[in-house]
């Protein structure tokens, strides 16, 4: 097995960045975090567009931190697409292999596979000037696919296309990484995109690694506050404005998700699950969004504002909630 395993340290003026993760052969990993946290950073660092301070990047037994830049089997898929637009589709996805002075034939019998693979079958004599955006992005990932890299890199490929498209090539991307097995790291800013498409997931903050998990850990079981509040919607809030909790804890707020939290406005009414519940009385509802599937509630009580995900729009402008005891989690600051 080809196992990935990268430690990153770089020194600028006003940032460091040092992080360390690992991953399997063939796995979709997202790095994922604020504007400036060192995203973009790190796969210049692996890509060897910037020299490491220390660290080492290793597949398998092979530390490609001391090759040229050239020799390290690495491709990148960009934001900006950097299609060459003096040329057509099929010479866009061969031009790596003209590089390796593969013959013309063969070079487009592989471009002619890649569109297949990517869904574009037809293109090789299109313009692109005459292309869409999804369709640019697909064309340079078939391109990064052409050079048979060890490693694919994608620094938010998604981020300028729009919401609709984004659902439907974040698809496309995890189909395509299953189909050819490839290793795969992905650089996003959308929580919803890493947590749908991801084997693992590389929370990042000011240079520095906050959790790595897959989906499902970061966004249930948070190891910080920094993971929970950038992972997806949630409350924090101090320990006395509940009526009651599975136990006091010395420090620190409460934390858990809207969809946790379960209206009740007759409390006379049982509680139709069988698990342990605290309880936030007397909260003011302050508005109600319509959400398609779900309203978003926001409540207040003693200037805490609540954020509740419900199947049904509360009848009352008071309303308490139940919450999973097992979702709280406790934080210090």
């Amino acid at each position: 097995m080809n196992e990935l395993n990268i430690k990153l340290n770089k020194n600028f003026p006003e940032f460091k960045l040092d992080i360390e993760f690992s991953a399997e052969e063939g796995q979709l990993i997202s790095i994922i975090g604020p504007s400036g946290c060192g995203k973009s950073t790190t796969l210049s660092l692996i890509t060897g567009l910037l020299p490491l301070d220390d660290g080492f990047i290793k597949i398998g037994d092979d530390d490609l931190s001391s090759m040229p830049i050239n020799e390290r089997k690495i491709a990148m898929v960009f934001q900006n697409y950097s299609l060459y637009p003096h040329l057509k589709v099929k010479d866009n996805i061969a031009y790596p292999l003209k590089i390796k002075k593969i013959n013309k034939k063969k070079r487009y019998a592989e471009a002619s596979r890649l569109l297949h693979l990517v869904g574009l079958d037809g293109f090789e004599d299109r313009k692109i000037e005459s292309l869409s955006g999804g369709e640019c992005q697909r064309i340079a990932l078939a391109r990064a696919l052409a050079s048979k890299p060890r490693l694919l890199l994608l620094d938010e490929p998604l981020s300028a296309l729009d919401a609709k498209l984004r659902g439907y090539l974040r698809d496309e991307i995890r189909r395509i990484h299953d189909e050819t097995g490839l290793t795969m790291i992905y650089v996003t800013h959308d929580q919803e995109e890493a947590l749908s498409i991801s084997d693992k997931i590389i929370v990042l903050n000011d240079g520095h690694v906050e959790m790595i998990g897959d989906g499902e850990e970061i966004y249930n079981n948070p190891t910080s506050l920094f993971a929970a509040t950038f992972m997806g919607e949630g409350n924090l809030l101090p320990q006395q404005i509940f009526e009651t909790l599975p136990e006091n804890r010395p420090f620190g707020n409460v934390f858990f998700r809207p969809e946790e939290a379960m209206i009740i406005e007759d409390e006379s009414l049982p509680v139709p699950e069988l698990l342990p519940y605290s309880l936030l009385k007397g909260l003011n509802v302050v508005k109600v969004e319509f959400r398609g599937k779900h309203y978003i509630i926001k409540a207040r009580k003693k200037n805490c504002d609540i954020l509740i995900s419900s199947n049904i729009r509360p009848k009352s402008n008071v309303i308490s909630v139940y919450i999973r005891n097992r979702s709280l989690k406790y934080f210090n600051n």
